[in-house]
């Protein structure tokens, strides 16, 4: 607590007892301007004290009241963000499903190549050569479940099979692995399901039933 006078008067300082009371002696007569404080508490100013003018012994109690200090606490959970590359793909890859071929309705559903067009990056011409990402059709290495089966001569687009064996096709735009790097506009994997060495029959009854017509 302090006790400031008016000037050149030096400020009074006490500490309060347990029950909170301080007390200030033989003041002279004056305005005096009263700075409480606490630790864990706002401090209080009381400007404009009166200490009347009197011969007798006077005292002026003043009661003041410490407001507690109120603490704003602010949680912030910070969390690692979602990594830009994905490291385990190595590769920037697009697809279109076995299913996707099937469903999907497109003019010349029998070919494969009229299916291209749904996948990003791949652009087919009026010849039913795609470019992937704008380069030419003899830029991109053509692999039938792995294996390079791109046309040695022109590298046009030719090879032929049934839209219901496809498992999905593959485009490799970019970031293609080293072993690819023959295909300087990308990767067109064609991926198709495993087959095997069974007879299949399939019957039907081509005898013509009489109905009676009304």
């Amino acid at each position: 607590m302090q006790l400031q006078g008016p000037p050149p008067a030096l400020p009074l300082r006490c500490g309060t007892d347990f029950a909170g009371r301080c007390e200030f002696t033989n003041l002279t007569s004056g305005t005096y301007d009263l700075r409480v404080e606490k630790n864990g508490y706002y401090a209080v100013d009381h400007p404009n004290v009166q200490v009347p003018v009197t011969a007798n012994l006077v005292t002026v109690n003043l009661d003041v009241t410490l407001t507690h200090q109120q603490e704003a606490r602010v949680v912030v959970d910070v969390v690692e963000s979602a990594p830009a590359i994905e490291l385990g793909q190595v590769s920037s890859k697009e697809e279109l499903t076995g299913a996707e071929i099937i469903d999907i309705p497109y003019p010349g559903a029998n070919d494969y190549r009229n299916a291209l067009m749904f996948i990003p990056g791949v652009t087919p011409d009026a010849f039913g050569q795609a470019h992937v990402a704008g380069a030419e059709t003899y830029q991109t290495l053509l692999l039938l479940d792995g294996f390079n089966v791109t046309q040695p001569t022109n590298g046009q687009l030719t090879v032929q099979t049934g839209i219901d064996s496809f498992r999905s096709i593959a485009v490799t735009p970019s970031r293609e692995p080293a072993e690819f790097g023959k295909g300087s506009g990308g990767v067109l994997g064609l991926n198709t399901r495993m087959g095997n060495d069974h007879y299949r029959f399939i019957t039907t009854d081509f005898i013509p039933i009489p109905e009676d017509v009304k």
